[in-house]
This record gives structure tokens, sequence and C-alpha cells, in this order.
């Protein structure tokens, strides 16, 4: 299951579009807090989370670290609008994170997260 979290909520229904599309289970949430409760509700395991960056009470980072508590095979990847050189920088994403910059193509999404879900 992947995890989409964005306040764009156009954005996010495409995403989820996007996702099913390309045979993947997917659910969206507004921000940090949605998503938690989302996690908490699921008995399932979320392999996957497609998070903004930037975010207003909780960065995508932050909330990963959340997650992995109780998902400790969490994989990531983060979205920006901004480069990953800056958010990088602003946010101190490890050097190895998987990170797609918006816009972005669905293809382009389906390979990034294939090579998240890929990569041990």
């Amino acid at each position: 299951m992947i995890l989409i979290v964005d306040d764009n909520e156009p954005l996010r229904n495409l995403l989820v579009m996007f996702l099913r599309e390309y045979h993947y289970t997917a659910l969206a949430a507004a921000n940090a807090e949605e998503a938690l409760q989302i996690a908490a509700q699921y008995n399932t395991e979320i392999d996957l989370l497609l998070t903004d960056v930037r975010m207003p009470t909780m960065n995508g980072k932050e909330l990963a670290n959340h997650l992995r508590q109780t998902h400790p095979k969490l994989k990531v990847v983060y979205m920006s609008g901004y480069s990953q050189a800056v958010i990088a920088q602003e946010y101190l994403l490890e050097a190895n994170s998987e990170f797609i910059q918006k816009p972005f193509t669905p293809q382009a999404l389906a390979e990034q997260i294939s090579k998240a879900l890929d990569d041990q």
C-alpha cells in the first residue's frame, strides 16, 4: 500500500488515479496528522510513503520518522516543487533519499516508486 500526503486536493486525487492505473493500492491524506490517523486505522503494512516535503505542522521527513515507528520497512519518496538541492539543505534529507520534483509525469512517478520499492 502507498500512502500519499499532499495538501493539494486535486493533486492528491490525480496521484491516487495514476497509482491505481499502475496497479498500486493507494490511500491519500491532506496532511501529516491525517496520514498518521490513516496509518493507525489500517492493519495492513504501508510499503511506501509518497509525501510532500513542506507541510504546515510536520514536514515529510518528520512524518516518515513517525510512521517508521510502526512501519519499520517503510520506503519514502519525497516530492516538492523546489529542487532536490534546496530541499536537502533546508530539510536535511538523507543523501540517498528518493525524490521527485513537481511537476512530474505519471510514468516518472511510477519509475520512482518502483525504484524505491525495489531498493533493498
